[in-house]
């Protein structure tokens, strides 16, 4: 097997000197190829929280399979407790606490993005306002209502019929690294848009 390498010329000149021809090694001697962080692709989480835990176990038992298709759902299933537990999970302190479980790979909780995803949140919430519910993952978003173009940034609400045992969805996109995690992505616009959207999962 070939060893390849390949050169860069710096022409960039430091005090009227010309810098250093650069050399890279793209594979070893076997021709294996390096890691490279140009081929990493940006980070999101991926998880889906879906409530409180519940003491009777029922919860305990359950898989995307009760969700989907009526929600997103992207495993693996979070469930919180104690203080706060509304407010979902600590994602750090998930993931230190996965890095401390023998067995236990935090890469689970984390998708990387292809060409033309961005990071999401799926939230879902009650009529009374709290979210109960949300997914995080890797995709893409459409807006129908303006020729389908590519949604990248910003929350998008949608309200569903009005009735005790609706929610209201709402999705928000993010192109930062590990940026769909807070309960609330601050939209770049001051008003949180209401429209048809369609959702994309990887």
């Amino acid at each position: 097997m070939k060893h390849f390498y390949f050169i860069v010329l710096v022409s960039l000149q430091f005090s009227g000197i010309l810098a250093d021809l650069l050399h890279y090694d793209l594979t070893d001697k076997n021709g294996v190829p390096y890691d490279s962080p140009r081929v990493a692709l940006p980070a999101c989480w991926k998880l889906t929280w879906i409530g409180i835990y519940d003491s009777t176990g029922e919860k305990n038992q359950t898989s995307c399979a009760d969700y989907y298709p009526e929600h997103i759902c992207n495993p693996p299933l979070v469930l919180t407790q104690g203080i706060n537990a509304l407010n979902g999970p600590n994602l750090t302190a998930l993931v230190e606490k996965c890095q401390a479980t023998e067995g236990c790979d935090p890469e689970k909780y984390v998708c990387r993005r292809e060409a033309g995803e961005v990071c999401i949140k799926y939230s879902r919430f009650t009529k009374s306002g709290e979210m109960d519910y949300y997914s995080s993952f890797c995709g893409r978003g459409v807006d129908k209502g303006w020729n389908s173009r590519p949604i990248t940034s910003g929350c998008h609400k949608q309200v569903m019929n009005l009735t005790k045992s609706d929610y209201d969805v709402e999705a928000c996109f993010c192109e930062d690294e590990y940026c769909n995690y807070a309960q609330n992505i601050t939209p770049l616009m001051s008003v949180i848009s209401v429209l048809a959207f369609i959702l994309i999962v990887s």
